[in-house]
């Protein structure tokens, strides 16, 4: 899934820069930018108000249990989560959260491997 979306973001930047190559000429550079600012700021609007915050961060608040349970139903909708619990241990989970977790129970290979494609 990293590969295929670092492969999809360097094919989009490459069809950007000919779809300006083709533009620019036609339409002129000043007009061509200052048109991009205008979906930029819609898509980051609407980004802003449909992202839902983190499940880590809505536990470890404690103010929105119902929501985090919803976001975990999300994830597995097979598993019930309790709305009373989940803040209590999200919040466990998160003090007990160390970088060696990620070598353990057979996540050593895909660790190192995310590394050094990120790297």
């Amino acid at each position: 899934m990293v590969m295929i979306m670092f492969c999809g973001f360097s094919v989009g930047a490459a069809l950007g820069g000919l779809l300006a190559a083709t533009l620019i000429p036609h339409f002129g550079g000043a007009r061509f930018s200052s048109s991009a600012h205008s979906p930029a700021a819609c898509w980051l609007r609407s980004l802003a108000l449909r992202l839902p915050e983190s499940v880590r961060f809505l536990a470890l608040t404690g103010h929105a249990n119902q929501r985090v349970a919803e976001l975990l139903g999300l994830i597995n909708p097979k598993a019930a989560f309790a709305p009373a619990r989940n803040s209590s241990c999200m919040n466990r989970i998160c003090r007990n959260s160390r970088v060696l977790h990620l070598f353990r129970e057979g996540r050593t290979l895909v660790t190192l491997l995310l590394w050094v494609v990120f790297s």
